[in-house]
């Protein structure tokens, strides 16, 4: 299995069109959402996430006032403060999500998270490739920009590929 984060980043960079022309065969074949979380879960049971933490660096997570009130909780201060602090507007959709401050969430210490018992929905359910997820077809774009970061990702997406049977061919993709 690839952990390494710069192989990583290569390998996503690297395969670019093969991911864009993969996410084509799924819409097209319609992919197995089943078989492609029993890969993931399989190789997510071989990843510790603590070696790796780029989840934390990588992503903005959106947080609700109710997951606010309990990191505010918490860390022993009051709900106003902890949004101040540790909050910020995403400008891309204008959102309330966790800050982030360098190179990473403002609640990582190193690879570990500080607020892991109470932490937001999208960090519990990270990489999202559980079966309360939406359909894998329509979300095959997102599963592919998070091969550059996440070993779980890349690892899962490249045996679900040979599972299906799926080869690029960079002379016919379109």
């Amino acid at each position: 299995m690839i952990t390494d984060p710069v192989q990583l980043r290569m390998l996503a960079v690297a395969k670019a069109a093969e991911n864009l022309d993969f996410q084509r065969f799924v819409r097209h074949h319609h992919g197995s959402d089943h078989l492609f979380r029993e890969i993931a879960e399989e190789v997510e049971d071989g990843i510790n996430c603590l070696e790796c933490g780029a989840c934390c660096r990588e992503t903005y997570v959106d947080v609700t006032p109710a997951e606010m009130e309990a990191i505010a909780g918490h860390l022993g201060t009051s709900v106003e403060n902890a949004n101040h602090q540790y909050t910020m507007i995403d400008p891309a959709d204008r959102h309330v999500v966790l800050r982030h401050t360098g190179g990473g969430c403002t609640f990582q210490d190193g690879n570990v998270c500080m607020i892991y018992e109470v932490r937001p929905g999208p960090c519990r359910h990270f990489p999202h490739i559980d079966n309360s997820s939406h359909t894998l077809g329509s979300r095959m774009e997102s599963v592919t920009r998070r091969t550059g970061y996440c070993p779980i990702v890349y690892n899962a997406l490249e045996q679900y590929k040979r599972r299906l049977g799926y080869h690029y061919h960079p002379h016919v993709a379109q």
